[in-house]
C-alpha cells in the first residue's frame, strides 16, 4: 500500500523537474518501514492475535489522571501499566493522533495557544496500558523560560517514569525532520528509553515527498543505538485513518495482553526448537545404529 496524496507539492509549485526524468517509485511511502532493512515487508507485530489485542486495548474504557506539571512529577501515576508517551513539534497533529488511536474519542485536545502548554496528561486504557501526552515543542513565539520549563518537565518524566516502554516521537510527514526532532531523539537515547518514530499527516504529502522524508528519517536513525530504537517507522493519517491499524498493532505489543502474547509465542518457539533437536538426535541415533 502506497501512502500520500496524488499531487506533489513540488509539482504544484512548478518545481517537479525536467519531464524527461524517470518517475521514482516511492517504495518507502508505506504504513511501516523497517529502518534497518527497508526491503523487509514483514513485521512481528502484524499478526492476527496482536491485531485483535490492539482492538481490545484501544477500545478499552479510558480513565484520565489529574494533570501533571514539573512540580508535581512525583505524583506521576505508577499503577503497573506500561506507558507509551507521545511527543512532537507543536501543531504536528499529536492530539488528533491520540484521539484516532482510541477510535475517535476526544481525550486529547489541542491547545488554543500552541507551544505554550506545559502540562503532562495520562490516560489509562483499561488495565492494558497508559498513553502519556507530553507537551509540544518548537513553537516560534515561546520565550526562553517557557522552553526551559518544557525541558525540565520532559527530562523529569523520562527520568522518573518506572513504566515507560516507548517514546513516540511524532514527525510531520509534509514538513520532514527538524533539528529539534533529532535533539529530542538524543535526549531519549541518553535516558536509555526506547525511541519510536511516527510520521503524521501523510494525506497532505505526495507519495514521492513522503518517500524522501522517510529516507531522511532512516538516515538520521542509523547513528543511534539500535538497541534503543523501535525499528519500524510508521506513516499515518489520523484524519483519513491511514496506517492507524498498523500503528495500534505496533503499540499493543507493549500492552499487558500484548506482552503475554509475546511470552506465549516465545515459549512455543522454544518448545518447537527443543522438539527439533530431540528429533535430530533420534535420527542420528538411528543412523548410527544402522551403520554399526
Amino acid at each position: 500500500e502506497i501512502l500520500g496524496s496524488s499531487i506533489s507539492p513540488r509539482a504544484r509549485a512548478g518545481r517537479a523537474g525536467p519531464a524527461s526524468l524517470p518517475a521514482m517509485r516511492p517504495n518507502l511511502a508505506r504504513p511501516w518501514i523497517n529502518a534497518y532493512c527497508v526491503k523487509d515487508l514483514s513485521a512481528p507485530f502484524w499478526t492476527h492475535p496482536n491485531r485483535e489485542q490492539s482492538s481490545r486495548v484501544f477500545r478499552s474504557p479510558i480513565a484520565a489522571h489529574p494533570v501533571i506539571v514539573y512540580d508535581t512529577i512525583h505524583r506521576l501515576p505508577e499503577m503497573g501499566l506500561p506507558q507509551i508517551c507521545m511527543v512532537g513539534h507543536s501543531n504536528v497533529g499529536k492530539s488528533s493522533l491520540i484521539n484516532a488511536l482510541v477510535y475517535g474519542k476526544e481525550i486529547a485536545r489541542p491547545s488554543k495557544d500552541p507551544g505554550r502548554t506545559r502540562h503532562l496528561f495520562v490516560f489509562d486504557l483499561g488495565r492494558e496500558m497508559s498513553l502519556v501526552d507530553l507537551p509540544g515543542y518548537g513553537f516560534a513565539n515561546v520565550g526562553v523560560e517557557m522552553r526551559r520549563n518544557w525541558e525540565m518537565l520532559v527530562k523529569a518524566y523520562l527520568r522518573e517514569s518506572k513504566s515507560l516502554r516507548r517514546v513516540v516521537c511524532i514527525v510531520d510527514a509534509k514538513r520532514g525532520l527538524t533539528e529539534q526532532d533529532t535533539k529530542l531523539w538524543e535526549r531519549v537515547q541518553k535516558t536509555g528509553r526506547m525511541l519510536m518514530v511516527v510520521m503524521t499527516k501523510v494525506d497532505l504529502c505526495h507519495a514521492v515527498d513522503l518517500h524522501e522524508n522517510v529516507a531522511e528519517v532512516i538516515a538520521a536513525l542509523q547513528p543511534l543505538d539500535k538497541e534503543l530504537v523501535w525499528p519500524y517507522i510508521h506513516a499515518v493519517s489520523a484524519e483519513h485513518d491511514l496506517g492507524m491499524r498498523e500503528l495500534r498493532a505496533s503499540l499493543a505489543v507493549e500492552s499487558i495482553g500484548g506482552m503475554a502474547l509475546e511470552r506465549a509465542r516465545a515459549a512455543a518457539a522454544a518448545r518447537a526448537a527443543r522438539a527439533g533437536i530431540a528429533a535430530a538426535a533420534a535420527d542420528a541415533g538411528v543412523g548410527g545404529a544402522g551403520s554399526a
